[in-house]
């Protein structure tokens, strides 16, 4: 019998967790850390960050905020949201990312994802 995977998705905008609809209208609910502090003591199988806005307000992804979310959690890390190189997948690969994943930067440079990162171990994933 196969087991069910929890995975929960996370989305944020900059710093703080946000619940939308369809993507819009963003409505702030609480602090990205004390979300991993509460799915990590709840045994979550994975755990998904998406920050959904860094694109769409030319805005890096926030390293400082990922580091502290990453440091709370025993579990494998999906991070995404603003990676447009190769660089910026190697800087969450270091911080202890487990899975990158990526959509606009995929589509618009395809060879994204054939150049392998510097740590192979991890998954860079293309969100459909």
């Amino acid at each position: 019998m196969l087991k069910i995977r929890v995975i929960p998705i996370l989305t944020f905008n900059g710093f703080a967790l946000v619940k939308t609809k369809q993507f819009a209208n963003p409505r702030m609910v609480g602090n990205a850390v004390q979300a991993a502090r509460v799915y990590n003591s709840r045994g979550v199988d994975e755990l998904v960050f998406l920050d959904i806005f860094a694109s769409e307000q030319n805005r890096r992804l926030n390293l400082s905020l990922v580091k502290d979310i990453i440091k709370e959690c025993l579990m494998p890390i999906g991070i995404g949201g603003a990676i447009a190189s190769l660089e910026d997948i190697n800087n969450l690969l270091k911080i202890g990312a487990d899975k990158v994943i990526i959509k606009m930067k995929a589509l618009t440079d395809p060879g994204l994802l054939k150049r392998p990162p510097m740590c192979s171990e991890a998954s860079v994933l293309q969100s459909p």
